[in-house]
């Protein structure tokens, strides 16, 4: 077995320590280290073959140390007793085992840390999981919460788009109703002051009473306004990302407001055609989203002249209004 060289570095130190102190007498492989204040790696073979050749010098090396102070392994390589080549493997074999014993063991301590490391990143990493999860719940029931809010919020819309109809409805209602009224109070007027003067100095003609009709008339348009802002107010809180396609009312009350914000612009006739023309009314009234404002009063004196009757012009004309509805589809808006 080769006995390696760090194992008698000790007498392979005092080997090179003697041939420094007498210069004149070390051996010719050690002069030129002989300038060294410490043993260097590459001294050490050739110490050990001076050791082993040259007999004189290594008696010399063992007579100036003290072998008290000295380890075994090196003690043997000086003196070499009987059976000291033996003895030497053995040690050799001892610190190698020794030296095996020590990596292992530090190769065993280095997994355990790196086991602990591992353990711990796996825990960090599972409470971090769990608090992901967590987080994932909460902005789960945060989400389905706004989703609530927006459903609620998308159902009171779409309840006031409904009323805020029906109290348009009414408002018209209540509007022709008092024109209906006025009407046919001018009319009997206008009768009575074409008719004959009889005397009747006991009859007077009764004042129609329309306070009440413009009272309700009143109220029904304040409680429009007050649906109209209610419904602003909703549409303001409303996410504004476009809701599915899928969804009519949801696709309805997106067209009403549209609708209400949406700006009119003039429709451009035709080449040739003058605005004042018949053409360009028919032309008009066949576009879409064209609003028809009609002068109730007007149109029907002028178109029906022959009729006395201001009730049956205004039948006339709601009539012919309405076959243009059938045909055209144009929204219409009549004024009386």
């Amino acid at each position: 077995m080769t006995i390696p060289n760090e194992l008698v570095r000790t007498a392979l130190e005092a080997a090179l320590i003697v041939a420094i102190a007498d210069r004149a007498h070390a051996p010719r492989p050690l002069h030129k280290f002989l300038n060294f204040q410490k043993m260097p790696a590459a001294a050490m073979p050739v110490v050990r073959k001076v050791l082993d050749s040259d007999e004189a010098f290594r008696q010399r090396v063992a007579e100036s140390v003290n072998l008290d102070a000295v380890d075994r392994p090196s003690l043997l390589l000086l003196t070499r007793p009987d059976g000291w080549e033996e003895e030497l493997e053995r040690l050799a074999d001892e610190e190698a085992q020794a030296r095996d014993d020590s990596r292992e063991a530090k190769a065993e301590k280095s997994a355990q840390r790196k086991l602990k490391a591992a353990e711990q990143a796996r825990e960090k990493a599972e409470g971090r999981v769990q608090e992901m999860a967590a987080e994932l719940d909460r902005t789960r029931a945060a989400l389905e919460q706004e989703r609530a809010g927006r459903r609620q919020a998308e159902t009171t819309a779409h309840s006031l788009t409904w009323e805020i109809d029906k109290q348009r409805e009414r408002v018209r209602e209540l509007e022709e109703a008092t024109t209906r009224w006025q009407e046919e109070r001018i009319e009997l007027q206008r009768a009575l002051t074409d008719a004959p003067q009889t005397p009747s100095p006991d009859v007077a003609m009764e004042e129609f009473d329309v306070s009440g009709m413009v009272e309700a008339l009143g109220g029904a348009r304040g409680a429009l306004s007050a649906l109209e802002r209610a419904l602003e107010s909703i549409e303001a809180q409303l996410p504004t990302e476009a809701p599915p396609p899928s969804s009519p009312r949801s696709g309805q009350e997106r067209r009403l407001r549209k609708e209400k914000h949406a700006r009119r612009s003039p429709s451009p006739l035709p080449g040739g055609v003058h605005d004042t023309s018949d053409e360009a009314a028919r032309h008009l009234v066949a576009l879409k989203h064209v609003v028809l404002v009609v002068d109730g009063y007007n149109v029907a004196m002028r178109g029906w002249p022959d009729v006395v009757a201001l009730p049956d012009q205004r039948a006339r004309l709601l009539d012919r209004l309405a076959r243009l509805y059938a045909t055209k589809h144009t929204e219409v808006v009549v004024v009386f």
